[in-house]
């Protein structure tokens, strides 16, 4: 493209007298000489107006040259429209529009590419909807043939919230009750932006950052809720897991008659009362009641948390009797054993 114009009259009869030139509408120039070299203005569209006057005041017709300097390629813009999220995600479908502008020639396409070796012309804003990251290419040409570099952008899009699960470790009894202290382990997953946090409760109203297994010792039934967010800020909908621990054995409270009583009636049944709902253990056929070395025939039952033991025949008059409940005799709902325990008393005379 050329940076310069050339001017030269001629007038082969009278001769010349002068050029006059004017550049984009500035002052007009006289050359007397007839001839001009004029410099353009790079990057615009340039207007040459000229005539030439001979010697005998003949005036040539005006005339106008138009020379485009358009060397600049366009610039193109990109404006995103969806919902921001965080960190540069967006949490919904983005609207990508290309705006392009060139300050000479005009523009004659913009185009865009998924990979930037493929191109299709752009007519309307593209709509992207895959979660992850999409990238597009962009570019502009304009009338001129000037080509824009390829321009690209990140579209960052995340619409799912995250996924936790929780495990929990102990040691298991009977009907789904540890008898040992609870681990909960808690995984987060989010296969577009990722994980920011994973966070716990135990009311739903103070949460805490989740960093290690969570453990729980007390005796109780333990909720914990859980839930994460991603990078994006999506917030997991609050999820729970329920555990119970019992790691305390049932023990004795009381018993009728209690220990080392005296004058107690010879019609009497024997109750012992545990700390907790029971029912017969392994050991339970070795509930016993001993005179001496002699054991007394009995009916012995459980029924909520007691143990009846109901003699077959009268107790003896002034006899020292001792109950003998061996380990494991009764369980509780959670599977642990009670210990060993055994009590004496006297009946009286009736």
């Amino acid at each position: 493209m050329p940076q310069k114009v050339s001017l030269q009259a001629l007038d082969y009869d009278f001769g010349v007298k002068a050029l006059h030139y004017s550049l984009n509408g500035e002052a007009e120039v006289v050359e007397a000489s007839g001839a001009a070299t004029i410099q353009l203005v790079p990057g615009v569209t340039n207007t040459v107006s000229y005539y030439a006057i001979d010697n005998a005041d003949n005036v040539e017709t005006a005339r106008t040259i138009t020379v485009n300097l358009d060397t600049v390629p366009p610039v193109t813009t990109p404006v995103l429209n969806g919902y921001v999220g965080q960190n540069g995600w967006f949490t919904s479908a983005v609207q990508v529009a290309l705006s392009a502008t060139d300050n000479s020639s005009g523009i004659a396409r913009t185009e865009y590419s998924p990979d930037g070796v493929n191109w299709t012309v752009y007519t309307a804003p593209l709509n992207i909807t895959a979660s992850g990251v999409t990238t597009v290419y962009y570019r502009s040409v304009d009338t001129n043939n000037n080509t824009e570099a390829t321009k690209s952008i990140a579209v960052s899009i995340d619409q799912a919230a995250p996924v936790t699960t929780a495990a929990v470790s102990g040691t298991l009894g009977t009907n789904g009750l540890y008898t040992s202290a609870v681990k909960v382990a808690l995984s987060g997953i989010d296969t577009a932006s990722g994980i920011a946090r994973t966070e716990y409760s135990v009311d739903q109203t103070t949460w805490t950052a989740y960093v290690a297994t969570v453990d729980i010792q007390t005796d109780s039934t333990t909720t914990i809720y859980y839930r994460s967010v991603d990078l994006a800020g999506n917030v997991e909908a609050v999820k729970s897991v329920t555990f119970t621990i019992d790691k305390t054995a049932p023990f004795i409270g009381s018993m009728n008659p209690a220990a080392n009583a005296v004058n107690v009636p010879i019609a009497s049944s024997i109750t012992i009362i545990f700390s907790e709902d029971i029912s017969t253990g392994g050991a339970f056929a070795g509930v016993a009641l001993m005179r001496g070395l002699t054991k007394i025939a009995t009916l012995n039952t459980v029924s909520g948390n007691t143990v009846t033991i109901k003699p077959v025949k009268l107790l003896g008059k002034t006899a020292t009797y001792t109950v003998t409940v061996p380990a494991g005799a009764v369980i509780d709902a959670a599977g642990n054993n009670s210990a060993a325990s055994s009590f004496s008393f006297t009946t009286g005379r009736r």
